[in-house]
């Protein structure tokens, strides 16, 4: 029997602001193992964000959008792209 705790976001879609480093990237490792169906990562360091997309691998869908929390529109868009997963 799998671990109840392995699989307490499967099937959910999770926005990460800030998660291209520090406790963001430790959240999006985090929800990849709990069984998260599509992470998006949100934050303005471009790099880092889509690295650590990448190294999510086939745990689960990963992207990374460019972020920067204080501007309206960016926030619009990021909400729209993971309307779209």
């Amino acid at each position: 029997m799998a671990d109840p705790k392995a699989c307490k976001l499967q099937g959910k879609v999770a926005i990460i602001t800030g998660g291209a480093s520090g406790i963001g990237e430790a959240t999006v490792h985090l929800f990849a193992d709990h069984g998260a169906r599509a992470i998006v990562i949100a934050d303005i360091q471009d790099e880092k964000g889509e690295k650590l997309a990448a190294s999510i691998g086939n745990r689960c869908a990963c992207t990374y959008v460019h972020c920067d929390v204080t501007k309206e529109q960016d926030v619009e868009s990021l909400v729209q792209s993971a309307i779209q997963l």
